[in-house]
């Protein structure tokens, strides 16, 4: 009987064999599953007649072809491709849009300065100069398309991350049933290679989202590593929810124990990086542009004049709805800074202008205080609306206004009391404020007495020059100073050491007030989203200012312009506008090498860790057929000593008959 009982033992353990075998070739291309090998062991030993004799095999268990290193690596480098691959399709987008090209900010700044400069010869042309407020138009256009685009790119960036947030919390759940039947099964002595591999499966899809790794616990269940291993999750109950701090920077807190988690891997932690970084700095990098080109453009435009000369009534584009705070709180400008502005107010009738100076402070100093000092001019009001914010400037009637910085009429006389009446003309070039002194030198009749003079130092003391105003000079005619500026002397006496002075400015608003209230700018609004022309200009292109002095054919101006062109003035200093530019798709560019080059590592690393885990778990149709023989063969055997043991017997009992 013991050779039946050995018989039958290895006719089961075979059994079992094939069908695992069976099994192995059922699911040779499941997704996740390790092939399963029967281990099959020699059953106890019996005594008899002082002879030890086996009792044949049993299966002692079915195990799976798993190797822990092997497929930790393979999941966290999986985790890291995930997360590179999202920025790296995200960035080649952006790259897209920012690309240099015919269509690029680029190329559309450098067609607008060569359209401007064609004007330098025909600056009253109105349809050139629609052409080029046309060509400006397009750029502005183009900034807030690519805005637009930005925008788009990072709405669709928090939908996913939405998605996979909730794709966690639900997939974290299925782990943790799939954790708690593992435990079950371990606890009852089984080994649940299927439920494991479902395990396993859902871990490696779960490590494209977050970097989760898992290891065995002591009761046969797994815990959970994530955050780079610093968040350690032994529990039943985990889900994570999409904050943003104190910085505008996204985190992921767990809702039950409220801790901040920050991944260092898979898609979630890609879609972070690109939000707190890559299209933070791109979307950083337009408004900077943008703000930049807004500013220094509408400097120049509002110290300038349009072809129809000053102004008696003007409107400001920018309002700032909190008059009374310091102005630097309530506009998007950083570039305001302490100094003075001047305003020119003229008398239409008789020609004469003054120049006005306003000290202004845009940190400590509001938009009221700004109308405050307007009304203080004589023959000039300002008021601001409710509850926009934005400025309105008017004169008297019978005068006009401006912020070119043209010098005053009549110089600043101040003790003199000599009977020459002194009188000023011209345009300053120079490009910093100055103030001109007039010195005279010797008693006596201008263009009369002999040996007259006037020495002229700039406000740091420097001799301008000396300049005869005797017998040899003759009144009315110009004295030329430099600079564009000239005065001339009636016919009068002067008193030796007596002075007068003339304010000569090069930089009209050294604040940038004008800017932030938009009173004569070229644009509207200061945002990618929002920036346009104004359409003051748009409708009619002659309120254009390319002029200093409101004559025909004057386009003096225009250098102002020009010089943008090359002057650093984004970046900090750093970078012309056209070099910021294409600072960003150089950033963009570098950032996408290295993470193409990062991407073809870990796909190269993941194919060797995916072969070896093939070569280890992988099912082989083929070599399971040898085994199938194999094992068959075993069958066959253990079916023949059972057919043989079932004959002897049965001869045994027919003799017992």
């Amino acid at each position: 009987m013991l050779a039946l009982s050995t018989g039958i033992s290895a006719l089961r353990a075979n059994q079992d064999a094939i069908n695992t075998i069976a099994n192995n070739i059922a699911n040779a291309g499941t997704p996740g599953y390790h092939r399963q090998s029967t281990r099959i062991v020699a059953k106890g030993e019996v005594s008899a007649q002082g002879l030890s004799m086996g009792t044949g095999a049993e299966t002692d268990s079915v195990f799976r072809a798993f190797n822990g290193i092997v497929e930790q690596s393979f999941i966290e480098n999986k985790s890291s491709n995930a997360s590179v691959g999202e920025q790296l399709a995200i960035l080649k987008q952006v790259e897209t849009i920012l690309g240099p090209g015919d269509g690029s900010i680029h190329r559309k700044l450098n067609d607008f300065f060569s359209d401007l400069r064609s004007l330098t010869t025909e600056p009253d042309d109105a349809s050139k100069r629609g052409i080029t407020i046309d060509r400006l138009a397009t750029l502005t256009n183009e900034i807030n398309v690519i805005s637009s685009r930005l925008s788009g790119i990072r709405h669709e960036v928090e939908k996913q991350i939405e998605a996979d947030v909730e794709s966690v919390n639900s997939g974290m759940k299925e782990l943790f049933e799939l954790n708690r039947r593992i435990r079950i099964a371990h606890g009852q002595g089984q080994q649940p290679n299927n439920l494991m591999d479902k395990f396993h499966q859902k871990v490696s899809e779960m490590s494209e989202l977050i970097d989760i790794t898992a290891s065995k616990s002591s009761d046969g269940g797994y815990s959970f590593q994530l955050s780079g291993g610093r968040f350690f999750l032994d529990s039943d109950r985990f889900e994570i929810e999409k904050t943003t701090d104190a910085n505008g920077n996204m985190q992921f807190v767990s809702t039950v124990s409220n801790v901040d988690i920050q991944f260092t891997g898979g898609r979630i932690a890609g879609y972070q990086k690109l939000m707190d970084h890559d299209l933070r700095n791109v979307q950083n990098g337009l408004q900077s542009i943008t703000s930049d080109l807004v500013f220094q453009f509408d400097r120049v435009h509002s110290t300038g004049l349009p072809l129809t000369g000053s102004f008696t009534h003007l409107n400001g584009s920018r309002g700032i709805a909190n008059t009374s705070q310091p102005l630097n709180e309530g506009t998007d400008f950083d570039q305001l800074q302490a100094g003075s502005l001047f305003v020119s107010v003229t008398n239409q009738s008789t020609g004469d202008r003054v120049l006005e100076e306003i000290s202004f402070d845009p940190a400590s100093q509001s938009v009221d205080d700004f109308l405050t000092a307007i009304n203080s001019i004589a023959n000039l009001h300002a008021t601001s609306s409710s509850p926009s914010g934005q400025v309105t400037l008017f004169s008297d009637t019978g005068f006009e206004f401006d912020f070119a910085g043209r010098t005053a009429t009549t110089p600043d006389m101040g003790s003199f009391t000599g009977t020459t009446v002194p009188t000023s003309t011209g345009i300053y070039t120079g490009s910093d404020n100055d103030r001109f002194t007039f010195n005279v030198v010797g008693t006596g009749t201008v263009g009369v007495t002999d040996g007259l003079s006037l020495r002229v130092t700039d406000q740091s003391g420097e001799v301008v020059g000396d300049f005869d105003i005797g017998s040899a000079y003759e009144p009315g005619s110009d004295v030329q100073l430099g600079n564009g500026i000239t005065i001339q002397l009636a016919s009068g006496t002067v008193l030796d050491g007596e002075s007068f002075a003339l304010d000569a400015v090069g930089n009209p608003d050294e604040t940038g007030v004008l800017v932030a209230l938009g009173l004569n700018s070229l644009f509207e609004g200061s945002k990618p989203s929002s920036v346009s022309i104004n359409q003051r200009i748009l409708d009619d292109p002659l309120q254009f200012a390319l002029g200093l002095n409101g004559n025909s054919g004057d386009g003096s101006n225009i250098a102002r312009f020009s010089d943008l062109q090359g002057q650093k003035l984004a970046g900090d200093g750093d970078y012309t506008l056209e070099e910021f530019v294409e600072r960003i798709n150089i950033d963009i560019a570098q950032e996408i090498n290295q993470l193409t080059i990062e991407q073809t590592n870990y796909e190269l690393i993941g194919n060797q860790l995916a072969k070896e885990i093939d070569s280890i778990s992988g099912v082989d149709p083929n070599e399971e057929m040898v085994f199938l023989l194999q094992y068959q063969k075993a069958f066959e055997a253990s079916v023949r000593v059972i057919s043989t043991i079932d004959e002897v017997l049965s001869e045994l009992f027919s003799i017992g008959r």
